[in-house]
């Protein structure tokens, strides 16, 4: 039934996660060999697998579920390119001086893509973004733009932290918006709009909708 029919389309969705996940890793390790150095600011760890092959892993300060690691293209910054643009001049800054903070790391190429559109200030770490919040250890930053993970496999966080009660990356993440005050911009999937934590906490508020 309808069912069976949504649990195959997930199946589906995270089986081309994975399959973008391991094609960005193996890219990785052909940029590793090339230039002899880490790329995208990956930790990364070289070990030798039983076919004599040099295997490369991917090393976090926590654990990534693969489903949430889905790189943004450059098209949705070029999309956004105008309002940042328009947010800038609003500020009294320059393209380049405008400060951005993505707190989701997956490969580092949002500074690449940023800065090529002309807004090379990116503040995007591998680190565990929810314990930077809870200690105030955030980046000074005018903007915050992220494509957040879709998945709700967060590890859980003490009572007294605002994240608590929820493993939902996407529900962390707007509550984190409502306390930063500071414009956000994320891509995310239509049908968070119809989640019942998203009604609660964007009620009241003004929100913009950008569609390719």
């Amino acid at each position: 039934g309808k069912k069976n029919k949504k649990n195959e389309r997930r199946k589906q969705q995270l089986k081309e996660k994975q399959a973008i996940l391991k094609q960005k890793q193996k890219e990785d390790k052909k940029k590793l060999k090339q230039k002899g150095q880490s790329s995208g600011g990956f930790a990364q760890k070289a070990q030798s697998s039983g076919s004599g092959e040099e295997k490369v892993e991917l090393d976090w300060p926590f654990d990534p579920d693969p489903a949430d690691h889905c790189e943004t293209p450059l098209e949705a910054y070029r999309e956004l390119k105008p309002v940042l643009t328009k947010l800038a001049a609003v500020l009294g800054k320059s393209p380049e001086e405008l400060r951005t903070f993505d707190p989701y790391f997956c490969t580092g190429r949002v500074k690449e893509h940023l800065a090529s559109l002309g807004f090379p200030h990116v503040h995007n770490e591998r680190a565990d973004f929810y314990a930077a919040a809870e200690a105030k250890k955030e980046p000074l930053f005018d903007v915050l733009i992220t494509n957040p993970p879709y998945t709700s496999s967060a590890p859980v966080r003490q009572r007294s932290s605002m994240f608590s009660g929820t493993t939902d990356h996407v529900e962390r993440l707007l509550r984190y918006c409502l306390t930063c005050q500071r414009p956000c911009a994320c891509l995310m999937p239509n049908y968070v709009y119809m989640k019942g934590y998203f009604n609660q906490l964007m009620k009241g508020l003004s929100i913009a909708a950008i569609e390719p």
